[in-house]
């Protein structure tokens, strides 16, 4: 009785196929572009000016907090670093694949996407301006470039006074000395499952091991990680 059953379902199933075969034109369905292919479109229109098409290819949440005229800023700013073959250094090898996607360069850096509605779309990362409209957006940065040990992207979550103070040299040379033991703080404040408290209008902490804090301030409208301790 199964086996007749199953035969039955087969061709309940199949029948529908032959007929919309026979009526209807083949079509021939576009390939899916994969992360490194919207990676190269994004960085093509960011090298072209066309902030317009390279906003299309962000994700929803980073449209969410982040505006055309923040991208255009961010091209401006970063005129020199864009001006590289960006597209070719960061290799399909290199991609971690579920819902997310990494890819990462040589150096270190890395962009960040995302699957929406069967498409890839540019989340973060070294590419794209940093998010920290709010205290939580601060730590999800600090800890996605913290986990990625990439430490450009850790550096913007820094404020810019405390850049201001030592050459971005000896910064990325000194978060490479460090990221190892900035790792386990990361591994400890997830496990931690808090959510940052705002103790001030311009100040907000997390407490993971009982008394360790991870300390954010906002300055000129964004929030930065401030210190560990």
């Amino acid at each position: 009785m199964s086996r007749l059953i199953r035969s039955i379902a087969r061709a309940i199933l199949v029948l529908p196929l032959l007929w919309y075969a026979s009526c209807c034109p083949a079509q021939t369905a576009k390939p899916d572009p994969g992360p490194e292919s919207v990676l190269r479109e994004y960085t093509e229109h960011l090298k072209k000016k066309e902030t317009d098409r390279a906003y299309d290819l962000l994700s929803s949440r980073t449209k969410g907090h982040l505006d055309q005229k923040e991208l255009k800023r961010f091209l401006g700013e970063n005129a020199e670093r864009l001006a590289e073959p960006l597209d070719t250094r960061f290799e399909t090898a290199n991609v971690v694949v579920t819902i997310r996607a990494t890819l990462r360069a040589e150096n270190g850096e890395a962009v960040h996407l995302v699957r929406e509605k069967g498409a890839w779309r540019i989340d973060s990362g070294a590419l794209v301006p940093p998010i920290s409209a709010t205290p939580k957006d601060t730590v999800s940065r600090f800890l996605l470039a913290v986990e990625s040990r990439d430490c450009r992207a850790l550096l913007e979550c820094a404020p810019p006074r405390a850049r201001a103070r030592h050459s971005h040299k000896q910064l990325l040379s000194g978060c490479r000395d460090q990221i190892d033991t900035l790792q386990e703080t990361a591994t400890q404040i997830r496990a931690a499952g808090g959510k940052p408290v705002k103790v001030s209008e311009k100040r907000a902490e997390i407490t993971y091991l009982g008394t360790h804090k991870l300390v954010m301030v906002e300055y000129d409208g964004r929030w930065y990680v401030e210190d560990i301790f």
